[in-house]
C-alpha cells in the first residue's frame, strides 16, 4: 500500500479551486498520496484535533507536514458542543477585534453574546504564552514526538510566529520570546523567520489565490522539497 502525504493547516493550506496547492506538488515528488487536511480559519487546537483523528491512520513511510497558524488564534465550543475558530471575531493579522459581524451572521454562525465573545478573546489575547505552552509542550511535543518514533517523517513551520503575552499581578501584559517546545524538526523556510515574513519578501502573499499570489504553488513546493 501506496505511503500517504499528509498536511495539516489553516486556509495557509488553501489555494483558489483553479490551482494546485504547494503540498499535492510535494507529494507528487516524493511519490505519496496526497491526503488534505487543511481548513479555514482552523485553530492550532483544531490542527491538532484533526492529527489525532488520523492517528491510528499513520504507518512507517508517511510523510507529515504541519503548518502552526497564529497563536492568538484560539476556538470555543457553540451551543450544539461543536469546536469553533476564534477567527470570525479577531483579525489575527491586525491584531484587532471584528466588531461588525454581520458577515458570520449571513454565513449562519452562532453569534457568542458579547461578555462570553470578550470573555474568551482577553484569554487568548493577554494569556497567549499560556495557551501557547499548554498546546504545544504539552499536546504537540508528545504527538509529533510518537509519529517521529513510529517512522513518520514529520515537517512543521509557523504560519506566524506572533508575539506571546502573559498578564502580571498588575494586570500588565508581559512579552514572553518564543520558545520551541517541539522536536528539532522544523523545515528551514530558506532562513526566514515564518511562512509569512518569506511569502511578504518574495511578493508571493498578494491575497489573490486565497492568501497566495498567482501561479507561485510550484515554487514554494520546490522551496520545500529542497529543505525537507
Amino acid at each position: 500500500m501506496k505511503n500517504k502525504f499528509y498536511h495539516y493547516g489553516d486556509s495557509f493550506a488553501t489555494c483558489d479551486s483553479n490551482e494546485v496547492i504547494f503540498s499535492k506538488y510535494i507529494s507528487e515528488n516524493f511519490n505519496l498520496e496526497w491526503i488534505d487536511r487543511g481548513f479555514s480559519g482552523s485553530s492550532n487546537y483544531g490542527i491538532f484535533s484533526n492529527i489525532i483523528k488520523d492517528l491510528s491512520n499513520f504507518k512507517s513511510g508517511d510523510k507529515v507536514l504541519i503548518g502552526f497558524t497564529f497563536f492568538t488564534r484560539g476556538e470555543y465550543i457553540d451551543k450544539n458542543d461543536n469546536l469553533i475558530s476564534t477567527n470570525i471575531y479577531y483579525n489575527d493579522m491586525g491584531g484587532t477585534r471584528v466588531n461588525d459581524l454581520s458577515h458570520q451572521e449571513k454565513l449562519g454562525f452562532d453569534i457568542l453574546d458579547l461578555k462570553r465573545r470578550n470573555n474568551i478573546l482577553d484569554y487568548l489575547i493577554d494569556y497567549s504564552w499560556d495557551c501557547y505552552v499548554k498546546l504545544f509542550k504539552y499536546s504537540f511535543n508528545p504527538i509529533i514526538s510518537y509519529l517521529i518514533n513510529i517512522g513518520v517523517d514529520v515537517r512543521y513551520f509557523y504560519i506566524k510566529k506572533d508575539t506571546l503575552t502573559i498578564m502580571n499581578s498588575n494586570g500588565m501584559n508581559n512579552d514572553k520570546p518564543y520558545v520551541n517546545f517541539l522536536p528539532d524538526v522544523e523545515i528551514n523556510l530558506n532562513g526566514f523567520y515564518d511562512f509569512i515574513t518569506m511569502l511578504q519578501s518574495y511578493n508571493w502573499m498578494k491575497e489573490e489565490s486565497v492568501h497566495y499570489t498567482w501561479n507561485i504553488q510550484n515554487k514554494l513546493a520546490n522551496i520545500f522539497i529542497k529543505n525537507w
